[in-house]
């Protein structure tokens, strides 16, 4: 597994500083949750991919044309996350064994969750319509999952700090303005769109009461997380997956980096969640 260096998470206040540090020893640990995996052995490749309801696309169609509407009129601003230092998962293997399930679902809804500065983070609801591996009992279901990235105010924003990059939008802004915030590396997964993540239960007992009480005021209980959504994020277009971050995308990218056995490793398993989800 490669290690990243990520300063981002590490600037922001306390609830983003706990949420980066667990997702990231999720990611790196198995530990006991009030998820359990399922007792049988996790499926090398996934024997059948049932279609998504009818019902539940109407649903995602429907808050994607909602979310649209909101999107147009709203400021946007797109931060680049510098290095923390989390363990990624690059092969199949790895994948399946750091995670309670590698599951490709269609994101349905977008909640935001309140309380976090410098960056907003939101919880997808994701309806789970075939696991690649781990829990097959999340099949059929729709959870939710944390995700950075989404609507805030402005002055949580900024929270006294200006980035170079928003230099220029700044002055018309006031602090009181919802905009809409992502990570280059990690583009918040639209409505209405195909993923392939792998997930594992947002932990958080055992930490500070202020965090215990975030949770549960953003009824995140029973949420998800993903350890390295720059790099374990994938989008289904048709019948290619394409991981989400735009540095691991092409056949270019290959090309440039082809002495970094880790960019490959990335495109590599983007290659084998596509001929898994076959």
């Amino acid at each position: 597994m490669m290690k990243f260096n990520n300063s981002f998470w590490g600037r922001t206040t306390i609830w983003l500083v706990m949420l980066s540090i667990l997702t990231a020893t999720l990611a790196s640990c198995s530990t006991n949750s009030q998820h359990t995996e399922s007792s049988s052995p996790k499926t090398a490749i996934a024997k059948h991919s049932p279609t998504v309801p009818k019902a539940v696309k109407a649903v995602a169609k429907n808050n994607q044309e909602t979310n649209e509407r909101t999107l147009a009129k709203t400021p946007k601003y797109t931060y680049h996350s510098e290095n923390t230092y989390v363990t990624v998962p690059d092969t199949w293997a790895k994948l399946n064994n750091n995670s309670t399930a590698v599951i490709s679902g269609l994101v349905t809804k977008w909640d935001r969750v309140s309380g976090t500065t410098n960056s907003a983070v939101t919880k997808l609801t994701v309806y789970v319509n075939q696991v690649l591996g781990g829990d097959q009992k999340l099949q059929g279901q729709s959870i939710v999952v944390v995700y950075k990235g989404g609507y805030m105010k402005f002055g949580a924003y900024s929270a006294g700090r200006v980035k170079n990059w928003d230099k220029d939008k700044m002055l018309s802004i006031t602090s009181d303005t919802v905009i809409f915030t992502e990570d280059f590396y990690a583009p918040l997964p639209k409505i209405n769109s195909t993923i392939v993540i792998p997930v594992r239960p947002f932990e958080y007992k055992g930490a500070s009461p202020e965090f215990v009480e975030y949770v549960k005021d953003n009824h995140l209980e029973t949420a998800y997380s993903i350890g390295a959504p720059e790099y374990n994020t994938w989008m289904v277009e048709g019948v290619k997956v394409q991981n989400n971050n735009p540095e691991f995308q092409t056949t270019k990218t290959r090309q440039k980096q082809s002495s970094d056995t880790f960019s490959n490793n990335l495109i590599d398993l983007a290659a084998e969640l596509q001929r898994r989800l076959k």
